[in-house]
């Protein structure tokens, strides 16, 4: 027998959409929203295209004037270049949309070198949050001397925010960076150490050579010139390559090159290694690859991964919910896996319910203390229960004590411990005249 009780309908509004509570159900705890902030860093010098501008302020970019960029010696001053500036907020991406310089006053003079990858002086409060697709962007104003850009990120204070993507709108007074935050908001690459790298060459001499085909010539130099190692990390290409070319895992072996009484050999590793860590504050965003440098000594080989740096990404909001489960018959009697210490009321109960619901099995709940509606009975609780399965026989009805299973099913919910017993178990509940024990859990659920 199921007697169903449903709770009241239960919502959240975010972004014109409902998320609706878990059928049969009850809100524990709603979910905490963050507020939507700005973050501002360094403020930033605009360049725009130049025609007129002298060879010796141009510093080998002939579009562009740098004699008003004036760093002092020995630090760099970041610069952004835009084609034709406006006023606003400017979104975009690097290279495509405004490009990036970083210059620097060094003794020989001035000198400009244009960023492949984003980096900014935003460094996010640690209470708050980066958000998806609401990168570094550029508050764009005019001056008397010039156009100006100061550096601007979105992000989520004390929670994640209501809706799931943006565009969001910044709440409260600007937040300037801090020092303590975050680590500061940039693109870049991280890189292992250099590798020595083989490669097959048929014309490779005999003295290095390893296994038939390739050609090792950096490694086993290093091995000449530094007598005293026994062996050196080696990486080998399955092809031909060339200088600045980037590879995949699955066109590479790894090995270990080792002295011999007579030259060198190449045992293959049996577990690969890696000489890439990732910087502290920077999460991957592509799948590890491996780029070739040839000179002439020979191959080498690093590995580089394309990494955001700064503040974790927000959280989804979640609220908690009391899901309900299946109802159980209980039967009032001590229970004991021993059969000789056996409630013979037990096996009277679980057969007397099975024959009359027409089952040949099923759970029970067993509680020997006394109980009422409305009680919750959990591991650790004032009344004490056990979980049980019975089954009839030709001659009895055989029992032990089983697990007790999660409830399952419920899109967007996990389950959840707040560090309390009373989190799982069971709720008695009356249903026509009966009471039984009704299963339900705690469960997070997200909101989108």
């Amino acid at each position: 027998m199921r007697i169903l009780s449903f709770a009241a309908a239960l919502g959240l509004l975010f972004n014109g959409g409902v998320m609706a509570a878990p059928p049969d159900s009850r809100l524990i705890a709603p979910p905490e929203f963050g507020v939507i902030r700005e973050v501002v860093g360094a403020d930033l010098m605009v360049l725009t295209p130049s025609k007129t501008c002298k060879p010796s302020d141009s510093l080998g970019h002939t579009d562009l004037c740098f004699s008003g960029v004036m760093p002092k010696l020995g630090e760099t001053q970041r610069v952004l270049v835009l084609d034709k500036p406006l006023p606003g907020r400017l979104l975009g991406k690097i290279n495509r949309d405004y490009r990036l310089f970083d210059v620097s006053l060094e003794t020989s003079g001035l000198k400009a070198i244009q960023r492949e990858l984003q980096s900014s002086d935003v460094r996010v409060p640690r209470e708050c949050f980066s958000l998806k697709d609401e990168p570094v962007g550029y508050l764009i104003s005019a001056t008397g001397n010039g156009w100006r850009a100061l550096e601007s990120q979105i992000v989520s204070c004390d929670g994640g925010p209501r809706e799931p993507s943006g565009p969001y709108r910044a709440e409260g007074p600007v937040l300037q960076s801090d020092i303590g935050g975050w680590r500061r908001t940039e693109t870049l690459y991280n890189e292992g150490a250099l590798r020595f790298l083989a490669v097959p060459d048929p014309a490779c001499p005999p003295d290095y050579r390893v296994r038939e085909a390739h050609c090792a010539v950096s490694a086993i130099d290093h091995l000449k010139t530094n007598p005293t190692l026994k062996e050196v990390d080696l990486i080998a290409a399955k092809g031909a390559v060339t200088d600045k070319q980037v590879l995949g895992a699955e066109g590479l072996m790894q090995w270990v090159l080792k002295r011999r009484t007579k030259g060198f050999k190449a045992d293959g590793r049996w577990i690969e290694k890696s000489m890439l860590s990732l910087v502290d504050g920077c999460t991957g965003l592509e799948p590890l690859k491996w780029h070739v440098k040839a000179d002439t000594k020979g191959y080498q080989i690093s590995e580089k991964v394309l990494s955001q740096c700064g503040a974790r990404l927000a959280p989804v909001p979640s609220a908690i919910y009391e899901v309900y489960g299946q109802d159980f018959f209980i039967l009032n009697c001590s229970w004991s896996d021993r059969p000789e210490e056996l409630d013979p009321g037990c096996k009277d109960q679980a057969s007397d319910y099975l024959n009359r619901a027409r089952k040949e099995s099923g759970h029970f709940v067993v509680i020997s203390d006394r109980y009422r509606a409305g009680d919750r009975v959990f591991d650790g609780g004032y009344i004490r229960y056990s979980f049980v399965f019975a089954e009839l026989t030709p001659m009895d009805v055989r029992m032990k004590s089983t697990s007790l299973q999660n409830i399952y099913g419920v899109n967007q919910c996990v389950h959840t411990s707040s560090g309390r017993g009373d989190n799982d178990g069971f709720i008695i509940v009356n249903g026509g005249g009966i009471l039984w024990a009704r299963r339900y859990q705690h469960m997070s659920c997200t909101v989108y």
